[in-house]
């Protein structure tokens, strides 16, 4: 199995255990690579777990918890009060869109989606902002979710501040929402989440609609990394790359496809061809190619994720950071002294 790495004037033949060059190997199927692209406050919460109709889980708000203890007696009178986290999940699910009888969603075309995504985004005065901040964007069928994982722990690890979008969640929503190795607390969240709604709630037509459920998370997303002012964000494609909606991405620092499967047949075609075509959307320039990495090289060192196919993602990752690093001048400030 092999990788790709895309670069615009970037080579990177070395990987993080050694000095070796990086080799292209031609498959004829598609599903063995792996690719990437390169272009140019911490808070306290208080969580509780009561099941909820419509809900998997119930948050407590940090107001609720503070009333309890100014007034013990009032405790069950007060928990059956909705909290603020419960009301935004409840707004939340009203964005879950019906499916038409041919499948397709009721808010249909693609070029419409990511018109509307461009159209959310400005009416939230994110369009620039969103320029400016140094994305890692990631596509895929398997290992996406690892990879970023990875990309992002290694980015934290060399100082930097660090936002990570992935989907699904399990549990909890803010599980798509990490900052610095840690979901987003439940109070910022709440701040991001009623500010993104408001706005959007503020402005929707006949024309412009409330977004889909991934939409909005999506949005919610580059409010958060640009509010909390991440020095990365990594971002995980939700369904496919060219038409998903975090192709808003306009000019990422580096992007990667980890490897392809068939997935998503009805909406991404049903060869390894049209799957790829759709993953490949992301990228905005050449691609290179990044090895797996070895247990040789890894010389007795253990990935934090199990299992064999780690060893591609985690090589990915590691390209994807050092591309990121180069391309933003902290590769020389962070390695000068060390000769890398």
């Amino acid at each position: 199995m092999v990788q790709v790495l895309l670069s615009n004037n970037l080579y990177l033949g070395q990987e993080i255990m050694g000095h070796s060059e990086i080799c292209v190997r031609r498959d004829h199927i598609l599903s063995g690579f792996t690719w990437m692209a390169l272009s140019s406050p911490s808070c306290t919460h208080i969580d509780g777990v009561k099941k909820l109709k419509g809900l998997r889980y119930r948050n407590m708000s940090s107001q609720i918890v503070g009333k309890f203890s100014q007034n013990n007696q009032d405790i069950s009178q007060e928990f059956q009060l909705p909290s603020a986290y419960e009301s935004a999940m409840e707004a939340l699910s009203t964005l879950i869109t019906q499916k038409k009888r041919n499948g397709t969603s009721a808010i249909s075309g693609p070029n419409q989606k990511l018109d509307r995504m461009l159209r959310y985004i400005k009416i939230l005065g994110l369009e620039e902002k969103i320029a400016d901040l140094k994305i890692i964007h990631v596509a895929g069928t398997k290992g996406k979710g690892s990879t970023c994982a990875f990309s992002e722990a290694i980015l934290r690890e060399c100082g930097f501040r660090t936002g990570l979008f992935t989907s699904p969640h399990l549990i909890d929503v803010r599980e798509r929402y990490r900052l610095d190795g840690m979901d987003i607390c439940q109070g910022n969240f709440l701040q991001y989440f009623w500010d993104c709604w408001n706005q959007l709630k503020a402005n929707i037509s006949e024309d412009l609609p409330m977004p889909p459920l991934f939409q909005f998370l999506t949005v919610l997303a580059f409010k958060i990394f640009v509010s909390e002012k991440v020095d990365v964000a990594i971002i995980e494609v939700g369904l496919g790359g060219k038409l998903d909606s975090t192709n808003v991405i306009k000019e990422p620092v580096v992007c990667g496809i980890t490897s392809l499967g068939m997935d998503h047949m009805e909406t991404l075609g049903d060869t390894l061809g049209q799957i790829a075509s759709h993953k490949a959307g992301i990228l905005k320039i050449p691609l290179k190619v990044v090895a797996p990495l070895t247990l040789e090289k890894l010389n007795g060192t253990r990935l934090s994720l199990s299992g064999d196919h780690q060893l591609s993602n985690a090589a990915l990752a590691v390209s994807l950071c050092k591309s990121w690093l180069r391309s933003t001048g902290n590769w020389k400030r962070l390695f000068e002294d060390v000769g890398i």
